[in-house]
C-alpha cells in the first residue's frame, strides 16, 4: 500500500500538468470563440453604423431637395409677377443649393448626381436667359418659355427626392 502511494505520488506532478495543459487548451479554445464573436459582432455593428450613416445623409438629401423645389416654385411666382432682379437672386441660391447637395452624393449615388448636373445646367442656362431679358420687355411666351424649363427641372428633382424615400419615416428602407 505504500508503494501505491508512493507511485501515485511520484506521477501526481505528471497528472497535474497534463490537466494543466487541458484546461489551458478549454480555455484558449474559449476564447477564440468569444473573439470571433466579437470580432462578428464588431463587423456587424459597423455595417449598421454605415448603413444607418447612409439612410441620415440621404434623408437629409430628399429634404434638401424638397426645399429646392420650393424655391422653383418661389422663381415661378417671381416670373408670373414681373420681379427678374429677384429672381435672378433665386436662381443663383438654387444653383449653389443643387451643387452642394449634389457634392455630398456618395460615389454609389451616380443617377442621382447625374440628375443633379442637368438640373444644375438648366438652371444656369435659365439663369443666363433671364439675366439677357431683363432690359427687353419680356412676354408672356417667353415667360412660359421659362417656367416650362423650370417645371422640367422640378419633375427631375421631384424623381430624385422619391427615389431617396422623402416621406418615408427616417431608418426605413425601400
Amino acid at each position: 500500500m505504500l508503494r501505491d502511494m508512493d507511485a501515485l505520488l511520484a506521477n501526481t506532478g505528471s497528472w497535474a500538468s497534463i490537466s494543466g495543459a487541458a484546461i489551458s487548451t478549454v480555455g484558449l479554445i474559449a476564447t477564440i470563440i468569444v473573439a470571433w464573436g466579437a470580432r462578428s459582432a464588431s463587423r456587424a455593428a459597423r455595417t449598421a453604423a454605415i448603413a444607418a450613416n447612409n439612410s441620415i445623409e440621404r434623408h437629409l438629401q430628399a429634404i434638401d431637395l424638397e426645399r429646392a423645389i420650393g424655391l422653383i416654385q418661389r422663381i415661378k411666382l417671381l416670373h408670373d409677377t414681373g420681379r427678374w432682379e429677384a429672381a435672378m437672386e433665386q436662381y443663383q441660391a438654387l444653383r449653389m443649393m443643387l451643387s452642394d447637395i449634389m457634392a455630398r452624393c456618395s460615389e454609389d449615388q451616380s443617377e442621382t448626381r447625374q440628375g443633379l448636373a442637368t438640373a444644375r445646367a438648366d438652371i444656369r442656362y435659365l439663369e443666363d436667359t433671364v439675366g439677357e431679358s431683363i432690359g427687353n420687355a419680356i412676354d408672356a411666351s417667353t415667360r412660359s418659355r421659362f417656367n416650362r424649363r423650370l417645371n422640367n427641372v422640378q419633375s427631375v428633382l421631384e424623381e430624385l427626392a422619391s427615389t431617396m424615400g422623402f416621406g418615408d419615416q427616417l431608418g426605413e428602407t425601400k
